[in-house]
């Protein structure tokens, strides 16, 4: 009877650790509803605060800000230092979705989003979670 508890407590952490790398973005999507007040002050102070482009951190995320563009990002996945996919969520000041780090490349109406791809093969899909909020995925 103890063996097989172990297995069941084995397999339901493993359920358990999927599950979060699958939910993972709906619980970012999430924390920016329930954390509006206290994101949209960071984001606010930052862009006013910061000449040309800054990184820092907030709460657990690594953040980086792009003041020409109008753009705080935060980043709840890194790649790689030479590719991989990075995910998170951004503030922009302008409510309109951005390529990843505001490079500028052209976005294309995608489904419930907008996606990008640069020259170099990156590519990367945005799409708003509230008003002047987006989440990001980027493959570099």
């Amino acid at each position: 009877m103890r063996k097989h508890r172990r297995k069941i407590i084995a397999a339901a952490l493993v359920l358990l650790l999927i599950g979060g790398f699958t939910c993972r973005d709906h619980f970012v999507r999430l924390y920016v509803y329930l954390n509006d007040g206290s994101l949209d002050h960071y984001a606010w102070d930052s862009l006013v605060c910061t000449e040309g482009h800054m990184s820092a951190r907030y709460g657990p995320w690594d953040a980086a800000v792009w003041r020409e563009a109008g753009i705080v990002e935060f980043y709840t996945q890194r790649g790689w230092a030479f590719g991989g996919i990075e995910k998170g969520f951004y503030y922009s000041r302008s409510d309109t979705p951005v390529s990843f780090q505001a490079a500028g490349c052209p976005l294309t109406e995608d489904g419930a989003g907008w996606s990008w791809a640069d020259p170099g093969g990156n590519h990367g899909y945005t799409r708003r979670i509230r008003p002047h909020w987006f989440w990001f995925e980027a493959v570099l």
